[in-house]
């Protein structure tokens, strides 16, 4: 059952269609009511460094992430970032939690392009646009939190994957210490409901369209421009229960997945959608299909929507 009851804001309503996406002129409008409710419960840990001083960021011991998926540290981190939030740490992981973390919460960042099995680096080594993140002035003992991510980007799509993150604490006076980011630097739990969920009915149509979704997986007003990506998931033996029973390993589970870039886009043909071997999407069959619609720019693993189509 839910742990909450939705408001459906704005709803769009098609004659002759019961609870679920709606078919109306050869669009299937997507609503809130398709929804899954999804609710994070992420922890992190705090690093103290010293204050204004260059720190080492270690990676090499990162071998499995937050979604406790096995990764390879030295060939599976493309950035790693770091970002100061005018936030509190409690208030960064609320955001993270809710999903609703803004770029104006953001007072600075700075990205390390991780360059052939590199497992570690300077943080004066981090740019922004080109000119190096400064310690001296940047890294400062202050209330803002500052968390430091390891995320693997997609070479075809862009999208970025935050695979671990800490905080770092920098205070002034603190022995020298390197930031470690490990198998224990973060962790989630979660609560889900896919299945308590009214399909996306699509009646043999392919053009699907967002533009009503007003709220995100936990309940928050959604901001239809972070919605970026989009996966189409397919499974021939898994049951909606067996995923939300292991909800963090969807795309491992899945038969197919196919990807597309929605990037300032609000609707969308699924026939333009392909899997990782360039093999366009033909079509549904009679077997279980997920959809997600996806931020390459959030923090949080779960999709903004994320619903059974049909």
């Amino acid at each position: 059952m839910r742990p909450t009851i939705r408001a459906v804001i704005a709803p769009v309503v098609c004659v002759g269609t019961l609870l679920g996406g709606c078919t109306k002129n050869g669009e299937v409008k997507i609503t809130d009511e398709n929804n899954y409710y999804f609710l994070a419960d992420v922890t992190a840990g705090t690093q103290t460094i010293t204050a204004q001083e260059d720190t080492f960021v270690d990676w090499s011991g990162l071998t499995v992430d937050i979604r406790e998926r096995d990764m390879d540290p030295a060939s599976e981190v493309s950035v790693v970032r770091i970002l100061r939030f005018t936030l509190t740490q409690d208030e960064v992981i609320e955001g993270i939690n809710r999903d609703n973390l803004r770029q104006s919460d953001v007072s600075g960042n700075a990205d390390y392009e991780v360059s052939g099995s590199e497992t570690g680096a300077d943080l004066s080594t981090f740019l922004f646009l080109g000119t190096p993140f400064p310690p001296a002035t940047e890294l400062v003992d202050t209330d803002d939190a500052y968390l430091v991510s390891v995320i693997s980007v997609d070479e075809e799509s862009g999208y970025e994957d935050y695979r671990m993150f800490t905080f770092i604490d920098p205070v002034t006076d603190a022995p020298p210490a390197e930031v470690i980011i490990d198998n224990a630097s973060a962790s989630l739990d979660y609560t889900v409901d896919i299945d308590g969920v009214p399909a996306v009915e699509t009646e043999g149509s392919t053009l699907i369209d967002w533009t009503s979704l007003t709220q995100t997986p936990s309940d928050d007003i959604l901001t239809l421009s972070n919605i970026d990506a989009i996966m189409l998931a397919q499974y021939s033996t898994a049951t909606v229960a067996d995923l939300e029973a292991d909800f963090l390993h969807i795309e491992e589970a899945a038969d197919r997945l196919f990807y597309g870039d929605v990037s300032g886009k609000g609707e969308f043909d699924l026939l333009e959608l392909t899997d990782q071997d360039g093999n366009a999407f033909e079509g549904f069959d009679d077997t279980l299909w997920l959809l997600a619609l996806r931020c390459g720019t959030c923090i949080s693993p779960a999709p903004l929507f994320l619903g059974v189509i049909r």
